[in-house]
């Protein structure tokens, strides 16, 4: 089922459907999100995703430690424009830890505020 607000139309001179443009203007208009795994840096990434799209120019938003693993959004071309947009976004962090017996909520809610 689809919801259909209103029928509109792109001017051709501002653009056109995605499936209009050709794979080169895909690229060069692309963010790509990846899971960055624990090891290189942002940097050495979007190096690596340079040379595989073969683009002059290439971005991310934001910067992951070389430990750290996590979203990296990487821009592509003209794409990269729009990063300070994103890097400009609220960030969640989301964390999963095991603890080895019970403990109270709240003590758990006090050594995390004081580490953190």
């Amino acid at each position: 089922m689809w919801l259909i607000k209103a029928e509109e139309e792109t001017d051709p001179n501002y653009g056109k459907p995605p499936e209009a443009r050709s794979m080169q203007e895909l690229i060069n208009t692309a963010v790509i999100i990846l899971d960055k795994h624990a090891g290189p840096t942002s940097h050495q990434i979007t190096k690596w995703v340079k040379e595989i799209f073969q683009v002059a120019k290439a971005g991310h938003a934001g910067t992951l430690d070389p430990a750290v693993t996590g979203v990296l959004p990487v821009a592509l071309g003209n794409a990269v424009k729009a990063m300070p947009v994103l890097s400009g976004l609220d960030k969640e962090y989301v964390g999963v830890m095991h603890l080895h017996h019970d403990i109270d909520v709240e003590t758990l809610r006090k050594v995390i505020a004081e580490k953190f």
